[in-house]
């Protein structure tokens, strides 16, 4: 019996000071693991933030580049009639809106969703006005009906999808 005390003397504090150590080392391991992840997660969002703003950027240029005003001054031409500017003023939206679709990883899903609204009333306007034009109609004609149908809205899809982005961007980036 005493043999078997003299043994617990000896090894009962090891096993005290083992337990101690191997504690501290799972806390220092977490510990480790947490700061890592919150450097990596840092990193992360240093190297997404700016992919963001610039999306927003981008989402902000493609509503400014599809509204009527910019749209007729690119793609207008003296001499053009009606269809012909229709056929180019949907082309380039859907280019514009083409070019832009990778940027919809960076926007949140209501910003995208209204982006894609106003590129389709954009569409669905030019088509509109497009069918209440005859084949002989100027590019003239058309514009001044399409810019009359545009501004008598009260508040157009591609004012929304911009104040709505430019909302959520001041919330994102402030």
């Amino acid at each position: 019996m005493t043999e078997v005390l003299e043994i617990l003397k000896y090894v009962l504090p090891s096993l005290i000071v083992l337990a101690a150590v191997y504690l501290m080392l799972r806390e220092f391991v977490r510990r480790e693991e947490r700061k890592m992840l919150f450097q990596m997660k840092d990193t992360g969002r240093k190297t997404v933030l700016p992919m963001r703003l610039q999306a927003y950027e981008r989402m902000v240029l493609l509503l400014e580049r599809i509204s009527p005003e910019n749209l007729v001054m690119r793609i207008s031409k003296s001499g053009m009639k009606a269809s012909q500017l229709k056929a180019g003023l949907i082309k380039s939206i859907r280019e514009e809106y083409e070019h832009n679709l990778s940027q919809q990883l960076y926007i949140s899903n209501e910003a995208w969703a209204r982006v894609r609204n106003a590129k389709e009333g954009m569409v669905n306007m030019i088509n509109a006005v497009g069918a209440r034009m005859d084949e002989k109609s100027s590019s003239a004609e058309f514009t001044t009906v399409l810019f009359d149908k545009y501004l008598n809205q009260k508040k157009t899809s591609i004012a929304n999808a911009m104040d709505f982005i430019k909302e959520e961007m001041r919330k994102e980036f402030t």
